[in-house]
């Protein structure tokens, strides 16, 4: 670049005694004078003093952000532990009485001569208690988490089990279409099988109970995924608008008037006990899709 006639410079950029870059000055008239080259030293100085700032300014707010990251971890790590502890307490309270109400059912139909009118509300009043013991025991499940034996699973054959029990126990209604594809027929993922097997049996009860008249679709795809595997529960239900997208992962909080609120963030704690996440996608018109991403590969967290 330079010819015979031009003149060069070579300054270093120091700043706080860190190097933090080189300028190199081209001149084609005439040398540089003494006074210029301490001119331009104390430019490069300055300049350097700019970078550096800049690169502090980025390293403050880059930290900043993890802090601000990590409180909200804390903050919601210490209302998660504040809703167990209190679930736990509300669920052993409840149960006692249970227990009472449903012995009470049964020694009336035992001994007591039941009309049509007692049998219905007997009937009703078993149904409500059942319906009241199963979300105590979300609330047990939920207040006290079980720590995930990891092992590396087919996570098709995990799949395959959970549709299985959820067809077994007839929790599936007849009017509802339950499909399972996979890309690949051996899966593995290192995973808690029955944590993995409840985490989907929530994501299709939930499907079910947002499927209008008990008839609908559910299609399940079981994919490879880099690092590892996602599943995917679409269904053809009504779906939540736009507003409710940031509230459904709260604990308790739920559209459904007999719905605990416990499904969803309780996918999402096994989720990321799996060193995972859980997304949801539902846009206006179109399938609600949750997907359960896993790792192939991890560090085991068996202690």
């Amino acid at each position: 670049l330079a010819q015979a006639s031009t003149a060069e410079s070579t300054k270093p950029l120091w700043a706080q005694a860190h190097l933090r870059g080189v300028i190199l000055l081209l001149r084609r008239t005439a040398p540089f004078t003494p006074h210029m080259l301490k001119m331009l030293t104390t430019a490069g100085r300055q300049f350097a003093l700019a970078v550096e700032n800049s690169q502090l300014l980025a390293d403050l707010q880059d930290s900043y952000r993890k802090l601000m990251d990590t409180q909200e971890d804390l903050i919601r790590a210490e209302r998660l532990a504040a809703l167990g502890q209190l679930s736990a307490t509300m669920a052993h309270e409840i149960r006692n009485p249970l227990a009472t109400i449903f012995s009470a059912i049964s020694q009336i139909r035992r001994h007591g001569t039941e009309s049509e009118m007692s049998s219905t509300l007997l009937n009703i009043a078993e149904e409500e208690a059942s319906r009241l013991n199963h979300m105590v025991g979300e609330l047990l499940k939920f207040a006290r988490p079980r720590r995930p034996v990891m092992h590396p699973e087919n996570i098709n054959q995990t799949v395959s089990r959970a549709l299985a029990s959820m067809s077994a126990a007839g929790t599936i209604p007849d009017g509802i279409r339950v499909t399972v594809t996979s890309d690949r027929d051996d899966i593995t993922v290192l995973h808690d099988v029955d944590q993995i097997e409840q985490a989907l049996t929530l994501l299709v009860d939930n499907s079910i109970e947002a499927i209008e008249a008990g008839e609908g679709e559910i299609d399940i795809c079981v994919s490879s995924h880099s690092p590892g595997a996602v599943i995917s529960v679409a269904d053809t239900g009504c779906g939540f608008p736009d507003e409710l997208a940031v509230k459904i992962f709260e604990p308790f909080f739920s559209t459904r008037p007999t719905g605990t609120g416990l499904g969803l963030p309780t996918v999402k704690r096994i989720a990321e006990d799996h060193r995972g996440t859980l997304e949801i996608a539902c846009a206006p018109g179109t399938r609600t899709t949750a997907r359960l991403f896993l790792q192939t590969k991890q560090k085991s967290i068996n202690g």
